[in-house]
């Protein structure tokens, strides 16, 4: 899902190798989890080895998304001013969703025979509530879109102890909001998106960021405040214990991922794979549902007989058209970037 590493042009940029990596193993499990779950859902199978891959810890990998995007956003803010960096973001989201929802749209309607449900609020990300998403997973990036409204805005003072001192209180009104009875949605509309327990997972990697030199020397701390984080949102009940301690989780793997900040060191060939399977990792979170639903719709029958070759095979179309799409969208992407900036629009 997360695009922020787009915003990081090459040529000198450090670039956070390991978040990369991070995120491609993120998508991954979303796309492993959701091909595990339609095939539950269309089969009924009790196979352990499909079942196994719908354990709800699965499904845990967009938040680490929001905990990169804090992350990466912060970075990309010390990098261009505000107008480009909006401008950047939108071209790196909008485009490819659009783009994706359309090609659905026709797959599915010359394939399947019937259309996905489609709302023209859906397709602008922003928080209208409850409304038909065509790829499933358009909430996710409604919280994107929200966040880089809220950094644009708090980098505009160009104080950086102004934007800790936001996070810090944005975190403590959410947690108190919480505590008073305010619900996380993932259907958010305008009114309840900014006290949303989902934010602190973004505003965890936002700080990790902040503070990355100080906490880039403590990774025995980090990986302490990780695991308790991954202990105590067990069992995943979607209670708000659960979504108190995701964001420790989160950040300590963040931050922990982030120490390995890319200056230019040669790394191995498979750790180099993973790197760019990160930047391919938008597509393949776009596309993954559609992928599963076609594929499904079209061998229904072979899947109630199969249900363990069929959810490893939609896995693996999944994953591979998924990240194929992926790698088309950011060449396309680095393309008309060029369009948005000028060397002097570099800082």
């Amino acid at each position: 899902m997360n695009a922020a590493a787009g915003a990081m042009p090459a040529g000198g940029a450090r670039r956070f190798d390991g978040l990369q990596q991070l995120r491609l193993i993120a998508a991954a499990m979303v796309a492993v989890f959701h091909s595990a779950h339609y095939v539950v859902t269309q089969t009924g199978t009790t196979d352990p080895h499909v079942t196994f891959w719908t354990h709800p810890f699965f499904s845990q990998g967009v938040y680490l998304f929001f905990g990169i995007s804090g992350f990466v956003l912060q970075h990309a803010l010390t990098r261009y001013p505000v107008p480009q960096f909006l401008s950047l973001r939108l071209l790196r989201i909008y485009p490819p969703f659009l783009f994706c929802v359309a090609l659905y749209y026709v797959a599915r309607t010359l394939l399947l025979g019937a259309a996905p449900p489609m709302s023209w609020r859906a397709l602008t990300l922003l928080p209208f509530g409850r409304v038909p998403y065509p790829l499933g997973i358009e909430w996710s990036l409604v919280y994107e879109i929200f966040f880089y409204v809220v950094v644009a805005l708090l980098a505009l003072p160009r104080r950086r102890i102004f934007a800790r001192t936001a996070f810090g209180l944005w975190a403590a009104l959410t947690v108190v909001a919480s505590i008073e009875g305010t619900n996380t949605h993932f259907f958010p509309t305008f009114a309840n998106i900014g006290l949303s327990l989902f934010n602190l997972c973004f505003i965890g990697g936002a700080l990790a960021y902040e503070f990355r030199d100080a906490l880039g020397r403590r990774p025995i701390l980090l990986a302490g405040v990780a695991l308790a984080g991954l202990v105590g949102m067990f069992p995943i009940d979607m209670s708000g214990r659960q979504f108190l301690m995701l964001p420790l989780a989160t950040t300590g793997i963040v931050a922990l991922a982030a120490r390995d900040g890319g200056q230019g060191r040669p790394v191995a060939w498979w750790r180099a794979q993973l790197v760019r399977g990160g930047d391919w990792s938008y597509g393949l979170y776009l596309l993954h549902i559609p992928i599963i639903t076609i594929l499904l719709g079209l061998a229904a029958a072979p899947a109630a007989r199969h249900p363990r070759a069929a959810f490893f095979g939609v896995a693996l179309m999944a994953l591979t058209l998924g990240l194929a799409y992926g790698a088309l969208e950011m060449a396309a992407y680095r393309r008309v970037r060029g369009l948005v900036l000028k060397p002097g629009d570099r800082v």
